[in-house]
């Protein structure tokens, strides 16, 4: 089941995010975010997150220190932190 949350953060910025998952991020994201929220769908948003299971395509890829791959409009981390894993 995919869902989208638009927001506009007092036209600075335009962010969409898709869910395709159900997590814990749903009662996060309306805490942080709920404020900002719109009806209306975002054709070009500024920034578009997509949480969903991945497989990163790190190929042709900067390495910035032995965590970040970067190249032209993608960005690959993943880290620990107190027993939690998370890749974006």
């Amino acid at each position: 089941m995919e869902r989208r949350f638009n927001f506009n953060i007092h036209n600075i910025m335009k962010l969409q995010i898709i869910q395709r998952k159900r997590s814990l991020f749903d009662y996060r994201m309306y805490k942080l975010f709920r404020l900002y929220e719109i009806s209306e769908e975002l054709k070009n948003p500024d920034l578009k997150i997509i949480i969903a299971p991945f497989k990163p395509e790190n190929k042709n890829c900067y390495m910035i220190k032995p965590k970040y791959w970067v190249r032209e409009g993608y960005i690959y981390h993943k880290s620990f932190y107190k027993g939690s894993m998370w890749e974006a």
